[in-house]
């Protein structure tokens, strides 16, 4: 009977001091979490994106590793809350600082001559094992805008000729043509060098400029014999790396060539300036010119030499 009290004596002492150790394990665990961010910083919020993004950050961490997991992570989203980049996880418990330097080249970025926002977020995860909840939240968010460096073509010269204002040209077909132009910082107005600068028609390249560092020039020699007679809209498109691109309309208006009849003979003899000779009837008559362009004096072959009787075409 003895027995049988002490022992009812002993389980209601266990039913009493259970729940007692059950709740002190409970709240030293509770107090075991611990999270306090000191600070979250960037060096600046706009970026041009050949620049460094460098992220400063000092928290104060702690809990029990034994039934608790815990971690701290920098995490970078676009606009449309797409994951870009991450860092390592940090598990250390107590006061943490780290620093961070990023390219923007490395978070697959496409400005395409715009700029675009980017949000750092500090985000924090926690979980108790036993349990299984858990908690994954940002603290803080820090929000920055990154752009490329501006661009602008300013000046261009079409054979020579100043036409940045009116940037049009009219020349005989055939002729070259030599494009140079200046391809400049936006902010510093400094020349830009080793960009790629293209002649286009449309979407079409027709031909890439040549960077001239002499003179701080980009230039091409544009062959214009397979070009259309009358107005020719061409578009200069220049871009470097990390810059946006510039773009600029030029007009090239194609004239016929001017053409002369040099010399004519008549049966052997030079009729160039009296043009006439009196045969008989039904002899043969051989007439010789000789055509050339007005410009260069050149002799003109493969040429359409009709003899007419107004408009009538009497032989060729």
């Amino acid at each position: 009977m003895k027995n049988s009290n002490r022992t009812k004596r002993f389980m209601s002492l266990f039913l009493i001091v259970l729940p007692l150790v059950l709740f002190f394990n409970s709240v030293i665990n509770a107090k075991g979490f611990y999270v306090n961010l000191i600070y979250f910083e960037t060096d600046k919020t706009f970026y041009y994106c050949d620049e460094q993004l460098i992220i400063n950050a000092s928290w104060e961490l702690d809990y029990n590793p034994t039934t608790e997991i815990s971690f701290i992570q920098i995490q970078i989203y676009n606009e449309s809350n797409y994951l870009l980049w991450n860092s390592s996880k940090y598990y250390e418990r107590g006061r943490s600082e780290k620093i961070w330097i990023l390219n923007f080249q490395d978070l697959d970025i496409s400005f395409n001559n715009k700029s675009i926002k980017l949000f750092i977020k500090f985000f924090l995860y926690f979980t108790e094992i036993i349990s299984g909840s858990e908690i994954s939240t940002f603290l803080s968010t820090i929000e920055i805008e990154a752009a490329e460096r501006k661009s602008y073509i300013a000046q261009v010269y079409l054979n020579g000729i100043d036409k940045s204002i009116d940037k049009s040209i009219e020349i005989s077909w055939n002729n070259p043509l030599n494009i140079s132009i200046t391809y400049k910082d936006q902010d510093t107005g400094s020349f830009i060098n080793s960009a790629n600068v293209e002649l286009r028609d449309g979407d079409k390249i027709l031909d890439t400029f040549i960077e001239q560092p002499t003179f701080n020039q980009y230039y091409l020699i544009l062959n214009t014999s397979n070009m259309n007679l009358g107005i020719n809209n061409r578009t200069i498109y220049a871009k470097q790396e990390n810059y946006t691109s510039s773009c600029l309309e030029i007009t090239i208006i194609l004239n016929e060539r001017t053409s002369y009849i040099d010399n004519i003979f008549l049966n052997g003899l030079n009729k160039t300036i009296n043009k006439s000779i009196e045969i008989f009837w039904n002899n043969p008559l051989n007439i010789s010119i000789t055509y050339k362009d007005q410009d260069t004096g050149v002799f003109i072959n493969s040429a359409n030499v009709e003899l007419r009787d107004g408009d009538k075409i009497l032989d060729t």
